[in-house]
């Protein structure tokens, strides 16, 4: 354990503190026009494996500021408590967290996560005592990409999506915060929040409406935790599923390694899950049509009872995957046969899938979304290459 950085006693110091925070932090609630700057402080802090631990005071007029440590994978995240953000003085620890955009979070939030990239890493903060923010406090994410350094200068389809957690009533909560309540500026975003919890910057692709509102879900699943919590844990490696062709509140199976403790969401719904001993296979069953119609319906009704789904898969210290499964009314008694090129499925080309002779419409999945059905990956033979291919992209998340 070592000490990183002081609480600023210096004017000097203190003013060059103020001009930092005033330009790198500024939004709805931060250091306002007309307030000094000797109102902010920076918190003692102390470090070990990456996560920063500070002492919030109640008692203090200044804004309190937390960095993240530079040695982390969060480094250059910080967050900012306005005065009387807590009701009493408690720690407060700031790390990276587990990651806030998974396949299974995503699907709860009514996002494919095909056409959702994480930007960075997922940044956990929460204080040690069980109590909640009074007043909201201001995170700032860098906004660096996980495979580069460079800045994107089009931040316009940027999103913040989080697992949150109310430490007194041990409420959780998947939210998606929108990019027109997110501040861009020298290279970082910054946004308030009253929520505990896990952290991440989202770019969500053009593909897909962007969502416009806050969005929150309560969620009965795991509540967010620190990395260094979960980032040993045997990880979920999914290597099949079958049928592809289920009724409602039918059955399908995924297989694989490691599949203990798996989640299953279609969009915010929790599909009834039951887990083979040795941990290599999943059985799923699906909704009822009618609840299958309500989970789809929207602003534009009405749902959909049948078609494509897609299965987000989530599991404590994994990244996520997911798997699709084309729901039918009829029952299926023979062959399954893909029209054409079986990679039409992954492309989100138009396709049929034809059973005992009756046709029925589909569209596409990942990981080929935009790819040409020459290409390798896409063209190599059956519907299996989508849920290959998802795996493939998680690791790469």
């Amino acid at each position: 354990m070592r000490f990183n950085l002081t609480t600023i006693a210096c004017p000097a110091v203190a003013i060059l503190l103020a001009a930092w925070t005033s330009s790198c932090l500024k939004g709805p609630g931060f250091l306002k026009q007309g307030e000094t700057q000797a109102l902010t402080s920076l918190i003692q802090t102390t470090e070990e494996a990456g996560d920063v631990t500070g002492s919030y005071s109640a008692a203090s007029s200044r804004y309190q500021t937390i960095l993240a440590s530079s040695s982390s994978a969060v480094s250059g995240a910080s967050v900012i408590f306005p005065p009387g953000s807590l009701s009493f003085s408690t720690s407060i620890i700031l790390g990276e967290g587990s990651d806030a955009a998974s396949a299974d979070v995503l699907a709860q939030l009514g996002l494919d996560s095909s056409a959702v990239s994480g930007v960075g890493s997922s940044l956990y903060v929460a204080a040690s005592d069980a109590t909640d923010l009074i007043v909201p406090m201001s995170l700032s994410l860098p906004l660096f990409s996980s495979s580069s350094l460079f800045l994107d200068a089009d931040t316009s389809r940027y999103a913040v999506a989080y697992v949150g957690i109310k430490l007194e009533t041990k409420e959780t909560s998947v939210g998606l915060i929108p990019n027109k309540e997110i501040t861009f500026k020298d290279g970082n975003a910054t946004f308030e929040t009253s929520t505990w919890g896990s952290y991440r910057l989202v770019q969500i692709s053009e593909e897909v409406e962007k969502p416009v509102e806050r969005v929150v879900k309560p969620t009965a699943e795991a509540p967010p935790r620190r990395n260094n919590e979960v980032k040993d844990l045997p990880k979920m490696l999914v290597t099949g599923r079958k049928p592809f062709v289920v009724q409602p509140v039918g059955k399908f199976t995924v297989t694989g390694e490691n599949l203990i403790g798996m989640r299953a969401f279609i969009k915010d719904r929790k599909l009834t899950l039951k887990e083979s001993s040795d941990g290599k296979s999943v059985e799923i069953q699906l909704p009822t049509t009618e609840e299958l119609i309500a989970i789809t319906k929207t602003a534009a009704p009405p749902g959909r009872g049948g078609g494509m789904f897609v299965i987000g898969l989530g599991q404590d210290g994994s990244p996520g995957t997911e798997t699709n499964i084309f729901v039918t009314q009829s029952p299926v008694t023979g062959p399954l046969v893909v029209s054409g090129n079986p990679a039409n499925i992954c492309a989100r080309q138009p396709f049929f899938v034809v059973w005992d002779g009756r046709p029925a419409n589909g569209g596409g999945m990942p990981p080929c979304v935009g790819a040409k059905i020459s290409e390798p990956t896409c063209a190599s033979g059956t519907v299996e290459n989508c849920r290959l291919g998802a795996n493939q992209r998680a690791k790469a998340r």
